[in-house]
């Protein structure tokens, strides 16, 4: 099934989710709004073998609690990050590409949490991985890689766990971690 919102102006997402646990499969979603599918609310919703493509802003945006599984999807060519997910939104990714977005593959900040595991996540504008502001998710067994600046950014007062990615070939590095943040590194391939 192939999903557009094609009216700019009208600020919705493609897809809504706002309760429930909604299973959506193989369809082809866009939108020259906002995202290409939100969730929030508490949804809990299955995104599974989907491609979220040119989205105005993120392909999938997680927030207000908004809960999910993420599982063997293609998010790519997307406005702003692959998968944005903010206060409180805590999905768990498995095994989705999520590539060349003009911003960051995932962006988890403002007490963001969520999992990814068994991701690609590569070629994006910035980073494979940004966390911030309060973020704090589960990043494992990731290869990410070719990103134009970090593999995995933690900073404003941002923690996480961070353990056992290939995080070689990015732009700036491995990992960047600030000062005023502090995430648990384990057996990550730090390879430039």
């Amino acid at each position: 099934m192939t999903l557009r919102q094609v009216n700019r102006e009208a600020q919705i997402f493609a897809v809504t989710i706002t309760q429930g646990r909604l299973t959506l499969t193989e369809c082809d979603i866009s939108n020259r709004s906002l995202s290409g599918v939100g969730v929030y609310d508490g949804a809990d919703p299955v995104l599974q073998g989907n491609r979220i493509h040119d989205n105005n802003q993120s392909g999938v945006y997680v927030y207000n609690n908004g809960l999910g599984v993420l599982e063997e999807n293609d998010i790519f060519a997307n406005g702003s990050p692959g998968v944005a997910v903010i206060y409180g939104g805590n999905p768990v990714q498995h095994n989705t590409r999520i590539h060349d977005n003009n911003q960051d593959g995932v962006h988890v900040y403002e007490a963001g949490k969520g999992t990814l595991e068994g991701n690609d996540i590569f070629a994006n504008a910035y980073h494979g991985v940004e966390i911030r502001e309060g973020g704090h998710p589960t990043v494992r067994d990731n290869r990410i890689n070719k990103n134009q600046q970090w593999a995995v950014r933690v900073y404003e007062q941002s923690s996480g766990t961070v353990e056992g990615n290939d995080l070689s070939g990015n732009a700036s590095g491995a990992l960047s971690v600030s000062d005023d943040s502090e995430s648990n590194l384990i057996r990550n391939n730090n390879k430039t």
